[in-house]
């Protein structure tokens, strides 16, 4: 990871975690001259993303998700 290619084709990339402090993680490995490579975020806490995901994609209502947290079916973090 320290080759002097992997650095300058930035195949590492150092994000910020919410709760880890500064994380490593690969970069990506598709490189096209005509295309920025984007930003990268850390990767979610456990739970972060549910209430959107069931909201949104699945059509769950407010009402159900709170049914399936308060079963302790489903985790959800609020960062």
């Amino acid at each position: 990871l320290s080759d002097e290619q992997v650095i300058h084709r930035n195949m590492l990339v150092e994000v910020s975690h919410p709760r880890g402090g500064s994380v490593k993680m690969p970069g990506n490995p598709v490189k096209m001259s005509e295309s920025p490579e984007g930003n990268f975020s850390s990767p979610p806490l456990l739970g972060e993303h549910t209430f959107e995901v069931l909201k949104s994609i699945m059509g769950y209502d407010t009402k159900r998700i709170e049914s399936l947290l308060k079963k302790q079916v489903i985790s959800y973090s609020r960062t």
